[in-house]
C-alpha cells in the first residue's frame, strides 16, 4: 500500500508511501491534479494508489489526462521522478522547500548547508550527485519512536535533494528533504510521524540559516 498525504495550504508539502515505489510519480500527479482543483475534502489516507485514482476519476468529469499542474506542483512531480530510488521497503516523508538562493550560489549553499549539519547533527553527510541533482546522505542515530519504550531506539536516514528552479528568468535553488526508515524499523510503523515533524523542523531551521548566509 502507497499512502499520501498532501498539504497545499501550508508552506510544506508531504508525500508519504510506504514502500516506496519506482513509479509513484505518476500517482502523486494525480493527486496533485485533484487537489489543484480544490476538490480537497477527501481523504485518501490508508488506502491503496488504484483506489485513490479510481475515486479521483469517478469524481473528475472532465479530461483529467489533458489537466496541467501549475509549475511549481509540476516541479515536485518532474523533480520526483529524477530522483534514484535509494532505498526500497521504507517508511518515507518527502518535504519541499523553495529558496530564494539564486543559481550562483548553488555551491556556497550547499557548503553552508553541510556546515550547519556538522554542528548541528554532529554527523557528516555524503554527497552523491545525478544529473544535475545534488544530494547529501546521512542516518541520525539513537532516536526515540512516538510511544516506543524508553530503550527502543531507532536509526533514521535522510537525503536532502538539491536543484536548480527555473520559472522565466529566475532560477533559484529548492530542495526536497527525504526522512525514511528502513523495514528493520517497521514495526514503529506510524509512530514514526511526530519523530519525522520534529526532524522536519529541524531541518527546515538549519536550510533558514543557511539561505540567509547566501542572501
Amino acid at each position: 500500500m502507497n499512502h499520501y498525504v498532501i498539504d497545499l495550504q501550508s508552506e510544506k508539502c508531504l508525500l508519504f508511501c510506504f514502500p516506496r515505489l519506482e513509479e509513484d510519480t505518476a500517482h502523486i500527479a494525480y493527486i496533485l491534479k485533484f487537489l489543484q482543483n480544490g476538490i480537497q475534502n477527501k481523504h485518501f489516507l490508508e488506502q491503496n494508489n488504484q483506489f485513490i485514482i479510481d475515486q479521483i476519476k469517478d469524481n473528475w468529469l472532465d479530461d483529467f489526462a489533458s489537466f496541467k499542474l501549475k509549475p511549481e506542483l509540476q516541479i515536485l512531480v518532474d523533480v520526483r521522478e529524477k530522483l534514484p530510488v535509494f532505498f526500497k521497503d521504507s517508511i518515507l516523508d518527502s518535504y519541499y522547500f523553495r529558496t530564494r538562493v539564486c543559481e550562483p550560489d548553488f555551491k556556497k549553499f550547499i557548503t553552508e548547508i553541510i556546515d550547519l549539519i556538522l554542528k548541528e547533527i554532529h554527523i557528516e553527510p555524503k554527497m552523491h550527485h545525478v544529473d544535475d541533482l545534488y544530494t547529501l546522505k546521512g542516518v541520525i542515530s539513537d532516536l526515540k519512536a512516538d510511544n516506543a519504550t524508553e530503550n527502543e531506539k531507532i536509526e533514521i536516514k535522510y537525503n536532502l535533494h538539491h536543484y536548480i528552479n527555473e520559472q522565466g528568468e529566475t532560477k533559484t535553488v529548492n530542495l526536497i528533504l527525504d526522512l525514511y526508515i528502513t523495514t528493520k524499523y517497521n514495526q514503529f510503523g506510524l509512530e514514526t510521524f511526530e519523530l519525522y515533524d520534529s526532524l522536519y523542523k529541524k531541518f527546515a531551521e538549519l536550510i533558514k540559516k543557511a539561505m540567509n548566509k547566501c542572501l
